[in-house]
């Protein structure tokens, strides 16, 4: 047999070799390709594995650590269509990638290429954008949010948050609230808001200190409007219902102890003037109902009410009252029907409404609550036949009225509605008083 030349022998093992690289790079470009790694991607984020969450799952740049990990699949596993939604995204990422190797998702959960393999081939990891949180700040409310374990007052910016189970604070009337929110992500990421909300149906957050229920040390019960109140002993929570400390034996209350209640209103919870324990057989203490913090609201319904009845007459157009219910809103309702059956205008309204906030009370109105504002309303106002030229605004006579409002409290719609209002007997005085200028809402023509 011929001697093969040595030189020959080198270029047959490199064409060998050669062969095999590329054979090798091909095969492991395949066996990096998108479409070979999607399917181990999705059964990773299926598999709701710790390990696999650690090694593709990329937040702020850094890929999670174990307690982000831990909260993301805690959350996949109380809702499946989380999880659903995330798997979804991937798969159009993956699709669109396939197509052009440079796309990039807007969504704020998407798969994208993260570096190389070998120095050759791409990675892919599974990129989470912070979830932004606006906590709005009320001035009569102190807020707070607790992040890592420790209660911050909230401030003006906007928080960049993992996804997960968050707690407001709010300080309410001395009592505080928690409200706790889930943040997960939408299609676009956009700024989730949340603000203090009379009515919304908040939890009692102050410190919980239980009575014991077997001592002897007192045995006395508590007078109260309301047995469905909340006991609190010196500032702390008993958990406790009135009703169903009345029903006790005898506790561990003694001498000097500050008793207070905590009545939930439809409109939010209401705290008494602490009162102290005297060793006596019977206790008052009891939750006001003219609740200060709805001063305001009777202000801004009072105010919305009046512009609306003059809108509703300048317009000719009843469906704009929507302030009020019978009998008020049938008695409107006829004052613009009036203006289209005598074929005249209106023109004109209020100029402005001073509140006598010593007026202000709420009481019990059946199986719900009334609340009552009043003051002294300026009225400028006329009417004239259709077709006719309209009166100049400044030459009809301002005149003052002695004015009263009654709203009753929807449980259904969570807000008052005004049943009667108009000319009032009561004694209204100018001892503290607010103006609001409302001129702006007049009709002119």
């Amino acid at each position: 047999m011929p001697k093969v030349p040595k030189t020959l022998k080198i270029i047959f093992a490199c064409t060998i070799l050669l062969a095999i690289s590329v054979v090798g790079f091909f095969g492991l470009k395949a066996y990096h390709s998108l479409g070979v790694k999607l399917p181990s991607i999705l059964s990773g984020v299926e598999s709701k594995k710790i390990g696999f969450y650690t090694s593709n799952f990329v937040f702020n740049g850094k890929v999670l650590d174990k307690d982000q990990a831990e909260y993301l699949i805690s959350m996949f596993e109380e809702d499946e269509t989380k999880l659903a939604t995330i798997k979804k995204w991937l798969k159009e990422d993956a699709e669109n990638l396939k197509k052009d190797e440079n796309y990039k998702s807007d969504r704020p959960v998407r798969l994208q290429k993260s570096g190389k393999i070998l120095g050759l081939f791409d990675d892919y990891k599974i990129c989470l954008d912070p979830i932004k949180l606006k906590v709005e700040k009320n001035d009569k409310v102190e807020t707070s949010i607790l992040l890592n374990g420790k209660e911050e007052s909230v401030s003006d910016k906007e928080y960049e948050l993992f996804p997960g189970k968050y707690t407001i604070f709010y300080y309410d009337n001395n009592v505080k609230l928690k409200e706790e929110i889930s943040l997960f992500y939408d299609e676009k990421s956009g700024v989730k808001n949340v603000s203090y909300g009379v009515g919304a149906d908040y939890k009692l957050a102050n410190e919980v200190e239980k009575l014991d229920t077997n001592s002897k040390e007192s045995s006395f019960k508590i007078v109260t409007r309301d047995e469905n109140s909340i006991l609190f002993v010196n500032d702390k929570n008993t958990e406790l219902t009135v009703k169903e400390f009345n029903k006790l034996s005898g506790t561990n209350i003694k001498k000097g102890d500050i008793l207070k209640v905590v009545t939930k209103m439809p409109w939010g919870y209401t705290i008494s003037d602490g009162v102290t324990y005297q060793g006596e057989r019977k206790v008052n203490v009891s939750t006001p109902l003219s609740d200060k913090r709805l001063l305001d609201v009777a202000i801004s319904r009072t105010i919305e009410l009046l512009r609306e009845d003059v809108q509703s007459r300048g317009k000719k157009d009843a469906s704009l009252l929507t302030t009020m219910i019978n009998p008020s809103l049938q008695i409107e309702a006829k004052r613009v029907e009036s203006l289209i059956n005598n074929g005249r205008e209106y023109i004109g309204g209020y100029p402005s409404m001073e509140f006598d906030l010593n007026s202000f009370e709420i009481r019990e109105y059946g199986d719900t609550y009334e609340m009552y504002i009043g003051g002294h309303l300026l009225v400028q106002e006329t009417t004239y036949p259709q077709n006719s030229k309209p009166p100049k605004l400044e030459s009809i006579t301002p005149t003052e009225s002695t004015v009263g409002f009654h709203f009753i409290y929807d449980k259904q719609k969570k807000n008052w509605y005004s049943n009667v209002w108009g000319f009032t007997t009561r004694t209204i005085t100018r001892d503290n008083i607010k103006s609001v200028d409302i001129s702006k809402d007049m009709i002119a023509r």
